[in-house]
């Protein structure tokens, strides 16, 4: 149980310092004005997204809403788009990668299927306690007694 939790500390110690790291070597190959121009660009570049990729996952909630689906997937996206958005706005190589796979309609698809089957497998499914079906009903037999 221990080790699973883990990762935790090492995600929120280790990535900080790895990517100050690759941006020093960064620095220090180009200039440190060419990683300050990286940093603000990848920042500015994270808030346009965020805003055309907001605006698209918004577009489709209204559409399936409109239509009577569920809007499970669509939800999903929204997480992974202001996921990437926040993964843009830090400063880093890496962080930028990934906010920038999560961002690209392209690659956040099968980010989004590996989440939902990951949430399913964790709770359930979609037959199980939290499922897109509803709790499952069961026959009780009950009296009635008049007094």
């Amino acid at each position: 149980m221990r080790t699973r939790r883990l990762w935790i500390p090492l995600l929120f110690i280790g990535l900080p310092l790895l990517e100050l790291y690759i941006l020093v070597l960064f620095a220090r190959a180009t200039s440190v004005w060419a990683a300050v121009g990286f940093i603000v660009g990848s920042a500015l570049l994270g808030a346009l997204l965020v805003r055309s990729q907001g605006l698209a996952v918004l577009r489709r909630l209204r559409d399936n809403l409109l239509h009577g689906r569920l809007p499970e997937d669509v939800l999903v996206d929204g997480l992974l788009v202001l996921l990437g958005g926040a993964l843009l706005v830090m400063p880093g190589f890496i962080t930028d990668v990934l906010g920038l796979i999560l961002l690209n309609r392209r690659t956040r698809r099968p980010t989004r299927r590996w989440l939902i089957r990951r949430i399913e497998s964790r709770f359930g499914g979609p037959d199980g306690p939290i499922g897109g079906r509803g709790p499952r009903h069961r026959d009780v037999e009950f009296e009635v007694r008049e007094d």
